[in-house]
């Protein structure tokens, strides 16, 4: 198994402590399309800016292996029209929505991701790291997931009160 899997296996086994890989983002996305394609070999491999409700595949683990799982960002809500597509990491053990599925991880692979300002301009900012991928962390249900999210650091608390949980 090399590091690539590793990595994401002790995520999934519920070890928050993961480093990066040194191999360019290519690479990644290139194993994990490798994946996509045997799993779903009818389906094109999704690219591109994904949105809530958009279907994305995830890793995950199932019977001790790491797969990709295509799942719908976000949850449904009888509280709310809207889907719920983050889970705030300082409530997770509180909240009936998330309690009884903490151990349903998930590791979203991108290349950046967005924010908007919460200014008046609602201004759009992309966050991304140079030639390596970004592993956000998430939690599913079924076939839907949520990203986990935490207060913003660096420079991201000048900009939007909360972030993506970024497994590093």
């Amino acid at each position: 198994m090399d590091m690539f899997y590793k990595k994401l296996s002790l995520y999934l086994s519920e070890n928050q402590n993961i480093s990066k890989d040194d191999e360019e983002l290519y690479g990644y996305v290139e194993k994990m399309e490798i994946m996509y394609r045997k799993l779903y070999p009818s389906i094109p491999f999704p690219r591109g800016e994904i949105f809530p409700s958009d279907t994305v595949c995830v890793y995950l683990q199932k019977e001790g292996k790491i797969t990709l799982q295509n799942m719908k960002w976000g949850f449904s809500s009888s509280l709310s029209k809207n889907l719920i597509i983050n889970a705030k990491s300082e409530t997770l053990k509180e909240r009936v929505m998330f309690k009884n599925i903490l151990g349903n991880r998930c590791v979203i692979l991108a290349n950046a991701f967005f924010e908007w300002s919460q200014d008046a301009s609602h201004q759009k900012y992309i966050f991304r790291r140079k030639n390596e991928p970004i592993y956000l962390a998430g939690l599913y249900k079924e076939d839907h997931f949520v990203i986990i999210t935490k207060e913003a650091s660096g420079v991201m608390k000048d900009i939007h009160s909360r972030m993506p949980l970024i497994l590093e």
